[in-house]
């Protein structure tokens, strides 16, 4: 099924993207000639052991893009996601309360927790990427704009040592880029920024007539992700500054390390 033309603002917002996307690649690249090796082990696959929410904006990028493929790529990428939202949750409720206090926001939270354990479905089983030239900001920025885990296989570069990995600190350019398209966003398209989990909005738009039978069967939080604009592109800035403020968020950055669930 072909995807809808976008609005005329949606699509110089994608080219905006792109350009975001351009950035932390030359980022990418400028971290791994400085360590003097690559930042990525072939057959990894580590970062792809979790889900994650993207702005609407990016996951029609990753639907135009899966749109291309041959029919036989693309009908087994849209199986993968089916699968994930199919898979139950049973911790996860189906709808939230009307109650906007700390305790729902802990709830949230929670289930967010639950649901980043899946798999990324967009991840073969050879642990290589389905869309990787088109994989989301977020994607390009692990272990660029924050140290790699500890539980990250690549040998230690110039300059590392175990527990100090190297990251890019300087994002004056690459925050210009981001605070920029946000602005554009929210003045011409504000819809286009709302985030949902990257499986449930990929699979939205390619197969929007199957969306609408199967979204009732499917837990809300898994359409109705955790908003939180630090989930779009977290630098390390972020995590070093929420850490010290809120010594209880490095126990809940913990628990996200758990195995993962993995989707058969």
């Amino acid at each position: 099924m072909d995807i809808p033309e976008p609005p005329k603002a949606v699509q110089e917002a994608l080219g905006m993207l792109q350009n975001l996307h351009k950035e932390l690649d030359f980022l990418a690249t400028s971290l791994s000639f400085y360590i003097g090796d690559a930042l990525c082990m072939p057959d990894c696959g580590l970062c792809c052991h979790q889900s994650f929410t993207i702005p609407r904006l990016s996951g029609l990028y990753i639907a135009v893009a899966i749109n291309t493929f041959p029919k036989d790529d693309r009908k087994y990428i849209v199986e993968q996601l089916e699968k994930w939202l199919l898979y139950e949750l049973p911790d996860v409720r189906y709808h939230y309360s009307n109650n906007d206090g700390k305790e729902e926001e802990q709830n949230r939270l929670n289930e967010y927790r639950i649901a980043h354990r899946l798999s990324c479905p967009l991840i073969s089983p050879d642990k290589k990427c389905l869309v990787y030239p088109w994989r989301d900001t977020v994607c390009r920025a692990y272990c660029v704009t924050r140290p790699a885990p500890k539980e990250c296989p690549r040998p230690y570069g110039k300059g590392e040592k175990e527990g100090d990995r190297r990251f890019i600190t300087s994002k004056d350019t690459l925050e210009s880029r981001r605070a920029t398209l946000k602005a554009f966003l929210e003045a011409a398209a504000p819809e286009w920024l709302h985030e949902y989990w990257m499986p449930t909005i990929v699979y939205a738009f390619l197969e929007p007539e199957k969306w609408k039978k199967l979204y009732k069967r499917i837990q809300q939080t898994k359409y109705a992700a955790y908003h939180s604009d630090r989930l779009w592109l977290i630098t390390a800035e972020d995590v070093r500054d929420n850490v010290v403020n809120n010594p209880d968020e490095a126990k809940a950055i913990d628990a996200l390390t758990l195995e993962p669930i993995l989707i058969e």
